[in-house]
């Protein structure tokens, strides 16, 4: 699984890959909000997203606005560490984009 960057050491980082652009706009425990523009106009990216989000079983749920290219995660911060969901969201956010 690839790790692109720990959103956790910077609110506001950013990853770039392949015009890939993504950041963590907020996080509590439990709770992640992500800004990712590419939801905004790529309809096929956001399935693929969806897709990958639902079976991901560390994931209690989430919601997508498209509108606003959001992305809120509800974790079990309990059983999963703030890096490990990190981790498993770059991988999912990279692996969405691929055909």
């Amino acid at each position: 699984m690839p790790i692109l960057t720990n959103a956790q050491n910077s609110k506001n980082s950013i990853v770039e890959k392949s015009h890939l652009h993504y950041s963590c706009v907020h996080a509590i425990p439990g709770r992640l909000r992500l800004k990712i523009p590419i939801l905004k106009y790529d309809q096929k990216y956001l399935h693929n997203l969806e897709t990958l989000l639902k079976y991901e079983p560390s994931i209690a749920s989430f919601r997508i606005n498209q509108t606003a290219a959001s992305l809120v995660i509800y974790y079990q911060h309990q059983t999963i560490s703030t890096n490990q969901i990190h981790d498993y969201l770059d991988y999912m956010i990279l692996a969405a984009a691929k055909d």
